[in-house]
């Protein structure tokens, strides 16, 4: 997800001030409520992607695949290290 129209105080990183960070998250969860979108690289403007839903039901998706890949890995690590640990009887 990109964004490259902050502006003002939103815009910077030196404005920590509670004023600026709640207009941070408004923005941020008006990204999240917008449909997934790509540049198009011809023409170079924004357009919408049929069919992929919202930027939050995306980072979800995105968020279990992650969750599912690391599970899997750890899996993987326990069960290498059980068999290991029973060819040393």
């Amino acid at each position: 997800m990109q964004y490259d129209q902050l502006t003002g105080s939103a815009g910077s990183i030196d404005d920590s001030s509670k004023e600026n960070m709640d207009k941070l998250v408004r923005i941020g969860k008006r990204l999240l409520d917008m449909n997934v979108s790509r540049v198009d690289l011809e023409t170079g403007r924004i357009e919408e992607v049929p069919g992929l839903g919202t930027n939050a039901e995306q980072l979800t998706k995105f968020a279990k695949q992650l969750s599912d890949e690391r599970r899997r890995r750890q899996d993987e690590l326990v069960y290498s290290e059980v068999g290991y640990q029973n060819q040393a009887w």
